[in-house]
């Protein structure tokens, strides 16, 4: 026997390795047997969706909440957002069998999510954050959450109690028995954490209303915040509306949703900007329009991704390095229609379009000017039928490595409406779409469809080769610096500040654009400012609403002229700008000429002029920070990056 025992050790210990290896095996092909008779076909890669009751996460904007004057009352607690009655975090492997990944799990404390959204794979492919609702405290707000691949390791991300919360008072007041809150406690409790993605080295980009306003249009505005490990979350982008999905390309810009609702425009006169005041006509009109941007993680350099005239949601890379994104079918109302605002009502498209497409200008087109056809169009259409010759709804586009597309599809009723349970999910070719949007059929493959919720939201498991590395975020001076600013009104601002600096203020940009060539050959669309004319750059700020009034509900934020500061017309590369800037509230500008008005440009023959006012977005400004812009021009900036997903 003694003979045998150096075989047999060796023999056991291979055993229990296989065992060890059958039972992860096992666990990781383990799914639920009922929710495998909703499997239609077998994907190429594993896929981590959503099933929820009510199609809530296709909608891009805030709901409209009860906090006008008005509506809040002194119970008035907010509406919460993009809830939906109970919501599952799911997986399909590529054996076809599906897991539930959340739905009963425990919480560390013992608590469960009720209702989950947005979720993203990992760089390495290993986990998945995404939103979630749970039992307790937080049930209305959504927090955001990790969970391995095989369901392991479930556990909120924030919320705990070292989470600073939002970052001044939101309008939460008081609790549902009607006593007054503490400042602290409503930090702590009134504020939603969704659409989550990360770095490498776990860093967390997500979109949050921590910063609480509502731009003055009575929802609850969200930002793109960062949080790298052992601090506290920062804004990366100031909107007064809302920012949404922000995905990681593999350059590690973050592409995201804008929603360009601004009411400032430049005043009749044309020399400075002031607030939309129907129905006087000033000289631009406010914007509405839901633009594709990108920000780099040091919040140093923002720039358009996508500029079309319709809405532009969830924008994804693709295998090619073109931009899938969901939006509104083309006989919704232009610009925007009560479908951007409740889209999950109607039907639902999806198209694609290579980076920088520009085909609209809301801030800079001068009132009741219109924009010229461009010679072709370089958008896209996934146009598919339900086989009966009717178009689905398709939504929530990821792009999979295999060259394929994966998508939410359903079909539309006579009423022009989705019925829930009808969205599953669908793969699609990424090459072959339309250019039209009513024709062409691409074929789908149906791989999973829920009857009782909506599938959606799906994202491919696979790793991705996103830069390693450290946030590096560029400083003109320390963030804790006390400055001294002059500012328009003559008096002195002191307090943090950052740098703003311009290259090539007046060198031509537009031209090699996507979507710059006009139908009628006459040149750009957008035409150029002339080199020079910009003499000075003003900057306004866009304050906040504010709640931290005893008396007031809203203290309602206004519109301040910060400075102005000469440009140097003269330097190479079409001139240039450097000013030191103000903290703590959004900015827009202008550029001014010798005559004291906003510059313009036009082309001859077109009922189109364009203004020096950069105001599809607001910026902010970090304590000590440098920011740059790369020029002055008309319908936008753009940084062409290597975003293209990995394909195999």
């Amino acid at each position: 026997m003694r003979r045998y025992s150096r075989f047999l050790l060796p023999a056991f210990g291979l055993m229990a390795l296989l065992l060890v290896a059958g039972c992860w095996y096992s666990f990781a092909d383990t799914g639920d047997d009922r929710l495998g008779t909703f499997v239609k076909s077998k994907p190429p890669v594993p896929i981590v969706f959503t099933s929820r009751s009510e199609p809530t996460s296709f909608r891009a904007a805030a709901d409209v909440g009860d906090y006008t004057t008005e509506g809040i009352g002194a119970r008035g607690v907010g509406q919460p957002q993009w809830q939906a009655r109970d919501g599952r975090l799911r997986i399909l492997a590529t054996s076809g069998r599906v897991r539930e990944l959340t739905w009963g799990q425990p919480l560390p404390d013992g608590g469960t999510l009720t209702d989950v959204m947005s979720p993203s794979v990992s760089p390495d492919g290993k986990s998945i954050v995404f939103a979630g609702r749970r039992t307790g405290m937080h049930g209305a707000r959504f927090r955001l959450y990790v969970v391995g691949i095989d369901g392991s390791g479930l556990q909120a991300l924030t919320g705990d109690a070292d989470d600073t919360g939002c970052v001044r008072v939101p309008p939460l007041r008081f609790d549902s028995m009607g006593d007054r809150l503490a400042d602290d406690k409503r930090r702590a409790l009134d504020y939603d954490d969704i659409d989550p993605t990360t770095l490498p080295d776990r860093t967390l980009i997500f979109a949050s209303s921590r910063q609480p306003d509502t731009g003055g249009c009575d929802r609850r505005s969200t930002q793109i915040w960062v949080r790298e490990a052992g601090q506290a979350p920062r804004p990366l982008t100031a909107s007064r509306a809302n920012d949404r999905w922000p995905f990681v390309a593999v350059d590690r810009s973050i592409l995201f949703s804008l929603w360009s609702r601004q009411d400032e425009v430049i005043s009749t006169d044309g020399t400075g900007l002031v607030r939309h005041s129907p129905p006087r006509a000033e000289t631009t009109a406010p914007t509405d329009r839901w633009l594709g941007a990108t920000i780099t993680p040091s919040a140093e350099s923002f720039s358009q991704l996508l500029k079309p005239r319709q809405p532009v949601w969830r924008p994804r890379p693709l295998t090619s390095g073109k931009i899938v994104f969901m939006t509104v079918p083309p006989e919704a109302p232009a610009p925007f229609s009560s479908l951007n605002e409740h889209p999950e009502a109607g039907r639902l498209a999806v198209a694609q379009a290579p980076q920088g497409y520009v085909t609209s200008a809301p801030s800079s087109l001068g009132t009741g000017g219109e924009l010229p056809e461009v010679a072709e169009s370089e958008l896209k259409w996934l146009h598919a039928d339900d086989g009966d010759g009717s178009p689905m709804s398709l939504a929530t586009p990821s792009a999979l490595p295999t060259g394929q597309v994966v998508v939410s599809g359903a079909k539309v009723g006579s009423d022009g409406r989705t019925r829930p349970g009808d969205y599953g999910l669908y793969i699609a070719p990424q090459d072959d779409w339309s250019n039209t949007p009513d024709r062409g059929n691409v074929p789908l493959t149906a791989l999973f469809d829920d009857p009782d919720l909506v599938d959606g939201e799906a994202v491919g498991v696979y790793a991705r080769a996103v830069e390693p590395g450290p946030i590096r975020t560029p400083t003109a001076w320390p963030a804790d610096q006390v400055k001294e600013v002059r500012l328009a009104d003559g008096t002195t601002y002191v307090g943090p500040a950052g740098k703003m600096h311009i290259e090539q203020l007046g060198t031509p940009a537009t031209g090699g654009f996507p979507g710059q060539n006009a139908k009628d050959g006459k040149g750009p669309i957008y035409p150029h400012f002339p080199e020079g004319s910009i003499r000075k750059l003003a900057f306004y700020a866009s304050h906040r609403d504010r709640y931290d009034d005893p008396d007031s509900v809203i203290v309602r934020g206004t519109l301040q002229k910060l400075l102005e500061a000469p440009t140097d017309p003269t330097a190479s590369q079409g001139g240039r700008f450097e000013a030191t800037m103000p903290v703590g509230a959004p900015t827009l500008l202008i550029g001014l000429g010798a005559d004291g008005k906003v510059v313009n440009s036009s082309v001859p023959g077109r009922n189109a002029t364009f203004y020096a006012f950069a105001g599809d977005h607001v910026s902010g400004t970090r304590p000590g920070g440098y920011h740059f812009c790369s020029g002055c021009h008309t319908g936008h900036t753009f940084a062409g990056s290597a975003i293209a997903e990995p394909k195999r």
